[in-house]
Order: C-alpha cells, then sequence, then structure tokens
C-alpha cells in the first residue's frame, strides 16, 4: 500500500486540476487505510517522511487535504508517530473535524420540520376553535342547552382536553425550542446527536400519547398535536441517521 501512496502522490504532482481531485481522492482513502494494514513500520516511515518534508501540501481534494488524512492516520496508528505530530496539525485536524460535523448536520431539515409541524398544529387549532364556536353559535340559536341534567361524562373529558389544550401546545413548542438549541449547540460534540435524538424522541412520544386522547372527542385538536409528535419523530430519525 505504501508503494501505492507514493505513485499516487507523484501523479498528482504532474496532474491536471481535474485529474488531481480524483487522484486526491484516491489517495486520502489509501491514507485512512494505513493504519489497518499489517506493514505498520513502513507506514509509520512513509508518514513520518511526508510530515517532515510537506510532500503533502496541496494534494487531496477540497474538503479533506491530504496532510490531514496523513494526521488522522498517524494519531491512528498510535506511539510512537502520533506523538510526533505537531500542535498545528492537530489543531487543523480538530478545526476540519469540527466544520465537517457542522457541514453533515441535518440542522436545516430539522429547522424546516419543526416549523411546518408548528404551523400545521396552530393551523388545527384555530379549526377546533372555530367548529366549537359554530356548535355554542347552534346551540345559542335553538335556545341554550338542549338536555337538562348533569354533563355527560364525553362532555366532561372534552371540556377538560379544550381547557388543557393551550398548556399541551405549549409544552410542545417549548419542548420543541429546548430540544432544537440542544441540538444545534451540543449535537456536534461526541453523543450530542445521540442525545438529542432522544429528546425529540420523547416529545414525540408525549405528543402521540395526548393525541390519542384527543382525537376521539375532538378530531382537529388531536390532529394538531399528532402532527407536531409526527415531527418530533422525523426529526429524532435524522439526527439518530447522523449518530449511527
Amino acid at each position: 500500500m505504501t508503494e501505492r501512496i507514493h505513485s499516487l502522490v507523484l501523479r498528482a504532482r504532474t496532474a491536471s486540476s481535474e485529474e488531481r481531485e480524483a487522484l486526491g481522492k484516491d489517495l486520502n482513502d489509501l491514507l485512512l487505510q494505513l493504519p489497518k494494514q499489517s506493514e505498520r513500520e513502513s507506514a509509520v516511515t512513509l508518514l513520518r517522511r511526508y510530515m517532515e518534508n510537506g510532500a503533502l501540501e496541496g494534494l487531496g481534494t477540497s474538503s479533506l487535504p491530504a496532510d490531514l488524512a496523513a494526521t488522522k492516520a498517524a494519531l491512528d496508528l498510535g506511539y510512537p508517530i502520533a506523538l510526533e505530530v505537531a500542535p498545528e496539525r492537530l489543531e487543523a485536524l480538530r478545526e476540519w473535524e469540527g466544520s465537517a460535523d457542522t457541514a453533515d448536520s441535518p440542522w436545516l431539515a430539522i429547522m424546516v420540520v419543526s416549523f411546518v409541524a408548528f404551523i400545521t398544529q396552530v393551523a388545527c387549532t384555530s379549526l377546533s376553535d372555530v367548529g366549537a364556536s359554530q356548535a355554542d353559535l347552534s346551540m345559542s340559536f335553538f335556545g341554550g342547552q338542549l338536555h337538562v341534567g348533569p354533563p355527560s361524562s364525553m362532555d366532561v373529558f372534552r371540556r377538560f382536553l379544550n381547557e388543557w389544550s393551550s398548556a399541551v401546545m405549549g409544552t410542545q413548542f417549548f419542548g420543541g425550542v429546548f430540544s432544537f438549541l440542544f441540538t444545534v449547540t451540543f449535537g456536534r460534540l461526541r453523543g450530542g446527536a445521540k442525545w438529542a435524538s432522544f429528546l425529540y424522541l420523547a416529545l414525540a412520544t408525549f405528543g402521540a400519547g395526548v393525541a390519542l386522547l384527543q382525537l376521539p372527542s375532538l378530531p382537529w385538536l388531536g390532529l394538531g398535536t399528532l402532527t407536531t409528535a409526527v415531527g418530533g419523530y422525523i426529526c429524532s430519525r435524522l439526527l439518530k441517521s447522523k449518530s449511527s
């Protein structure tokens, strides 16, 4: 493998800009595979020589320079070459890993899904309020309540759901905001995306449970709650795919 890497370096030095990108990708792949090969001493010797004479500068791809790939390979090889990596190379690798994680994070998709789900919930809740108002007007037109006596258990349950609908929506809204801020702040750290995924999954579970209670008696209200729950589940899956 070391001979193939050296050959690619020589070819990339004299290749055109279009060819150099393709050769740089192959070069990076081989460099990152070096720690897995059996000829450890030859790999250490090759990387040490490249880091000392700067032979990899300007090579690689636009997204991953070859010298950073070599630095990562040296760290993966461990002692003794890992101790020879210059601090500036370590800092450059950390900056690249941070920018790569940020670029790969589905922040925009999560934001769009959360926004659409919340707007849909507001619309469904408004339709539920309009339906309730129309029912009250109909009752007033016909002279008030049609039945005499204590309200039925379904009426009590429906009133309870109506009274707590604002609290449910507020919980989902602020839970979504907290989950998004947690994702943006800690999502790119080790294990952060996994915990953010759990937060969105908990939000989805809460919404789905409440929606099951609302749908039979207050369909529009339940549909809005369920929409936000589905949005939370989608966000959880997006983060889970990133952390896996």
